[in-house]
């Protein structure tokens, strides 16, 4: 895999382990693409599988899990019916997340951004209980929101 030179302007080439590319270091000019030659890497035990697996999406409330459409129509006035029982933590909760989907997919951000900002919602929601919603900024000196 050596080379003289970068095919460009001949300067020196450099390999970027982290990219996986064979760059010059004078242009930046990516030359050739490596593979990862190490080895497959295998999990013994819970703690060793918890770090290959990707984290599970906290957007969607344990609540709204079986709550989906797949099975047919039969199922919407149970749904109806769980989303009727949930207690105002629950129920605030899940509209909080449907908000921040809605504001993640408008501004085309990460799903990693919405979900922590989820976890510092699910962290502080007790500090919000019994807030008005324009209540936070009053202190601020700035009206309250329509």
């Amino acid at each position: 895999m050596e080379r003289a030179g970068c095919p460009s302007c001949g300067g020196p080439l450099a390999v970027d382990w982290q990219r996986g590319e064979v760059v010059c270091t004078q242009c930046g000019l990516v030359v050739d693409s490596v593979a990862d030659t190490g080895p497959e890497w295998r999990a013994y035990d819970a703690s060793q599988l918890a770090r290959i697996r990707a984290a599970p999406l906290r957007l969607v409330n344990k609540t709204e899990i079986g709550v989906k459409a797949e099975h047919g129509t039969r199922w919407l006035a149970l749904a109806g019916f769980n989303r009727d029982t949930l207690h105002g933590k629950e129920r605030r909760l899940a509209a909080i997340g449907a908000e921040i989907s809605r504001v993640r997919e408008c501004a085309g951000a990460p799903h990693r951004a919405a979900e922590a900002a989820m976890a510092l919602v699910r962290r502080h929601v007790h500090d919000l209980e019994g807030l008005s919603a324009g209540g936070p900024s009053r202190p601020c000196g700035s009206p309250p929101g329509i």
